[in-house]
């Protein structure tokens, strides 16, 4: 049986790579719906994203380290939505989506300064790199 996969990349955004590897382990197995709902109140910031490797001097959010990375949040939002429409347009059912595959990379890496005015410079930020994978579950 072949399977059925709707893939969405999204290249150098910028957007914190520590960050995008926690919410990537946070939603990876969930249904679509379920990572959507959990994305959405993150960037209401109802609810926080739980910090598993990156998580020194970092205050605790319901007893755990934890963290609201808003724009992280919207980033894998808009990916997870284009991987939806992708799925959609297979003729997969929307209900039994769940993330199969998710990964965060680091992205290219400019030069580390940039030119600003007067003679100084400024810190220009690391770039991530997004990678979703949905299946239909039960088409193993």
């Amino acid at each position: 049986m072949v399977m059925k996969e709707a893939v969405a990349r999204a290249w150098n955004l910028v957007i914190s790579p520590k960050y995008s590897r926690e919410v990537a382990a946070t939603i990876r197995g969930m249904k679509l719906k379920k990572a959507l709902e959990f994305l959405q109140r993150v960037i209401e910031k109802r609810q926080p994203v739980e910090l598993r490797r990156h998580k020194k001097e970092v205050p605790h959010h319901y007893g755990k380290p934890a963290r609201y990375p808003v724009k992280v949040a919207r980033a894998f939002l808009e990916v997870l939505k284009n991987a939806k429409a992708n799925a959609l347009y297979q003729g997969m059912d929307e209900e039994k989506l769940y993330i199969y595959r998710i990964e965060a990379h680091r992205g290219i890496h400019k030069r580390p300064w940039g030119a600003r005015a007067v003679g100084r410079a400024r810190k220009r930020g690391r770039r991530t790199n997004l990678v979703v994978v949905l299946r239909e579950e039960g088409a193993e």
